[in-house]
């Protein structure tokens, strides 16, 4: 299915008379552009035409404008399901200027992809601006000519323009010549008989050359299956032997025998290696339990003294303020007596009160060193507190006397009845009573990780060394995996047997391939001349084509013809008059549309070919007649509806189907031809976007009754 092309929007910033029109089409294939005379319908045309189809001829751009004047527009579309927008400028040329004229600015995008003017021609299938004109503008003066039809409807166009008639007699023994048929002659130098000769004799040449190339094929074929297999086994000897060593040198048992010490030792767990992480502030904590420890025992070492030094209890002290207030009382007494006595009063109130001082003294001192003795104990719980829930959640430390410390465990502590080990996995962390016990937990600990981290360390070496040594050969380490020595001498003894077996029947395999290379080398001649001959067929075909096409196109044109002209009368011709059939039946009364090709039998016939006007025939109530005779209206009917047929031919022949632009095409039609053909323009537009251009106003109702779009211009 072919892709419709549909402008929806067009700016003209400059072309001609029109400037800043900037046309919006509805959604609707059906366009009328309504004006007057002047108004720019055919600059706007033409500025379509050269967005879709890339630049006309120069001197075309004089008509819009004065020398050196820039003219530019742009539209904007769908190609399909993918957007276009097309942009371009050009100068008007100077009076002189001849040929095609260039883009001054040009830029064009299909989708998200950017394209030159190259690109955009070979996506729309669209050709040039003089092609696009031929097939998809119809202009109101050209129309009832038809000038493009009549090679597209001819015999003549079969041959790209050559006349076959004037042609076929004297050509035919130029052919003749060219094509080298003359029988019984010596075909002369560069005629098609003579380079087809050369080209069988390369046919032959290349034949041979394919023969020895399959034989090389296959030879090598078998030799290079046989060296597969060779390089294979000398794969698995390899890998074979190299485990082989790595059980003979140690490899193997070295990584089994730290494997196993892996296994039997506990894998510390997430508190223990923390605990070793931080072994330093653990060391500190430590550190302060023992100061703490030493201080209490000081304290209790100046807090135990003999019973005899301090006064047991209260009742001493008492009874000897007793001793001391008789005598007191003892020396008033005697005062009385003997007034003059009164210095032994105050001997005695010294003597009580140093006596008072002598009791209350060392208890107050006792009472105070026992008070010093709590708090230091105190705080050494507090501190031995905070190492054992540090020490919580281990799980692998028993402590023992040997452990704890040289002396004896302090009393009330449980002496556990194991040593240490780092072997023995017990689920509860160690019991801590005193410095020496969280000293001897965290040497544990530091012996465990360090333990553990080693044979870490040596599996890995000696996982390391056997890879070293078995090359990381995948091969040998699934055979070291299987753990089986023994049948490794075995297998290479199997293997070994097999690569005599391949080398039985020549010297090797390798002298084999070797001289296999060297027909290789003869063959890489060959082919290298095979290139050479190639190149020179291509070329040959090359000519060869050019004098058929000479021969044949010029020497048979008048049997060629014939037999052409009827083929194409009875395939191709029926499709597109078929088209135009139908629809001029549904605008005019015509039963009949149909081409008479003639049949030169003899010279003079073919000095003279028929127009298209003479062949082509209208079949309706007045008879049978040549186009030539029809009025100037049946003529625009008739060739305008050829020229759509051909459109729809053109567009499923490419792919794309581009839109097509009408200028008053419908000047010469009465008006109920006139409202019949703008409803076929209407069901025409279902397959190609129609932009009808009209100063009738007349016309632009009937088209915006039939469903058209009218734009009018400014």
């Amino acid at each position: 299915m072919s892709e419709l092309l549909r402008v929806e929007s067009a700016k003209i910033k400059r072309w001609g008379p029109l400037s800043g029109f900037e046309p919006l089409f509805a959604d609707n294939n059906f366009v009328l552009l309504f004006g007057a005379n002047e108004s720019g319908k055919t600059s706007f045309a033409t500025a379509l035409a050269w967005l879709l189809a890339g630049p006309g001829p120069q001197q075309l751009l004089r008509r819009f404008g004065e020398e050196d004047e820039e003219l530019e527009a742009s539209l904007t579309g769908r190609c399909g399901t993918e957007r276009l927008s097309i942009s371009a400028a050009a100068r008007v040329p100077k009076a002189r200027a001849s040929g095609q004229a260039g883009h001054k600015r040009f830029s064009a995008a299909v989708g998200d992809k950017e394209h030159t003017l190259s690109d955009l021609t070979d996506r729309l299938k669209v050709g040039e601006f003089d092609s696009y004109r031929s097939f998809y503008w119809v202009e109101s003066l050209e129309v009832a000519d038809g000038p493009d039809l009549t090679d597209r409807l001819s015999a003549k166009a079969v041959f790209g323009g050559i006349d076959p008639y004037k042609q076929r007699s004297k050509l035919k023994a130029v052919a003749e010549t060219a094509l080298g048929m003359k029988s019984g002659h010596q075909p002369k130098a560069g005629s098609a008989r003579e380079m087809c000769d050369e080209v069988v004799a390369l046919d032959k040449r290349f034949e041979t050359i394919a023969s020895a190339r399959a034989a090389w094929d296959c030879t090598n074929g078998i030799l290079r299956e046989k060296r597969l297999r060779r390089d294979s086994i000398k794969g698995q000897l390899r890998s074979l032997r190299l485990a082989q060593a790595a059980f003979h040198d140690g490899h193997v048992d070295n990584v089994k025998c730290w494997t196993s010490k892996l296994e039997q030792l506990p894998s510390p767990s997430r508190v223990e290696r923390k605990l070793y992480d931080e072994r330093e502030s653990v060391g500190e904590s430590i550190g302060n339990l023992i100061a703490a420890e030493a201080s209490c025992q000081s304290l209790s070492d100046a807090a135990k003294q003999p019973s005899d030094r301090l006064p047991s209890g209260r009742r001493p002290v008492r009874a000897r303020i007793a001793v001391g207030f008789a005598a007191l009382l003892v020396v008033v007494l005697a005062s009385f007596v003997d007034r003059r006595s009164s210095w032994l009063l105050v001997a005695g109130a010294l003597l009580v009160a140093g006596a008072y001082l002598a009791a209350a003294m060392p208890l107050q001192r006792h009472r105070n060193g026992v008070r010093e003795f709590e708090n230091a104990e105190e705080h050494r719980q507090e501190l031995l507190e905070t190492v054992r829930r540090r020490f919580a959640g281990t799980e692998h430390i028993r402590l023992s006397p040997t452990v704890r410390g040289d002396g004896p465990a302090p009393s009330g502590a449980e002496v556990p009845a194991s040593t240490l080990s780092a072997c023995n996995d017990v689920p509860t962390p160690p019991e801590i009573n005193d410095a020496d016990d969280a000293r001897g937990a965290l040497q544990a600990i530091k012996d465990i990780v360090d333990g553990y981290g080693e044979a870490v360390r040596e599996v890995s070496e000696a996982r390391t060394r056997l890879r070293k040594a078995l090359d990381d050969d995948g091969a040998a380490l699934e055979h070291v995996a299987e753990d089986d020595p023994g049948s490794l001498r075995q297998q290479i003894l199997v293997l070994e047997e097999g690569l005599d077996e391949l080398a039985e029947g020549a010297p090797s395999v390798d002298d084999k391939i070797e001289e296999l290379e060297q027909n290789a080398e003869d063959l890489k001649r060959s082919s290298n001349e095979a290139a050479a001959n190639r190149l020179q067929r291509g070329q040959l075909i090359t000519r060869i084509r050019a004098q058929l096409v000479q021969g044949l196109g010029h020497g048979f044109a008048a049997e060629l013809l014939l037999n052409t002209a009827e083929s194409y009368q009875t395939e191709r011709q029926p499709e597109l008059l078929r088209r135009s059939r139908l629809w001029a039946s549904d605008v005019a009364d015509w039963t009949d549309l149909h081409i008479v090709l003639p049949r030169p039998d003899d010279k003079k016939q073919a000095k003279r070919q028929p127009g298209i006007d003479e062949l082509l025939r209208v079949t309706g109530p007045h008879g049978d007649h040549p186009a030539r005779r029809q009025s100037f209206g049946a003529r625009s009917l008739l060739y305008l509806m050829l020229r759509l047929a051909t459109v729809i031919e053109q567009g499923e022949a490419t792919g794309v189907r581009l839109p097509v632009i009408l200028d008053d095409v419908l000047v010469g039609l009465d008006d109920d031809r006139a409202e019949r053909c703008i409803g076929l323009l209407r069901v025409f537009s279902k397959q190609h976007q129609t932009i009808l251009l009209t100063c009738h106003r007349n016309t632009a109702e009937l088209a915006e009754a039939a469903g058209a779009a009218v734009l009018p211009m400014p």
